[in-house]
């Protein structure tokens, strides 16, 4: 199998900044799915769709408002109580609650 490399950078990068925007925020964030299991296992196993996170419901909105701050898209294609989907280029960002 072939890694898109360029594209797992950019989602590692993507990573950093919401873990650097919660950390601003005193926010705290989970990774999960596939590339928290990567990390786990030190490695890029496969080619990610999305980053996914948990982040606690009354934490959520400050979270987001902050990643729009610093160039993230809101896609608004969930409920937002439920599920939130935010995108910067390519890199899709999704977080349940």
């Amino acid at each position: 199998m072939v890694l898109d490399r360029d594209l797992a950078r950019r989602q590692v990068v993507a990573v950093a900044d919401v873990v650097d925007a919660a950390t601003d925020l005193a926010v705290e964030v989970w990774l999960r799915g596939g590339w928290a299991m990567d990390f786990y296992l030190g490695e890029i196993t496969r080619d990610h769709l999305d980053v996914d996170w948990f982040v606690w419901a009354d934490a959520m909105p400050g979270l987001v408002g902050e990643l729009l701050r610093r160039g993230w898209t809101d896609l608004a294609e969930h409920p937002p109580e439920h599920q939130r989907d935010i995108v910067r280029g390519d890199v899709r960002w999704a977080s349940r609650r």
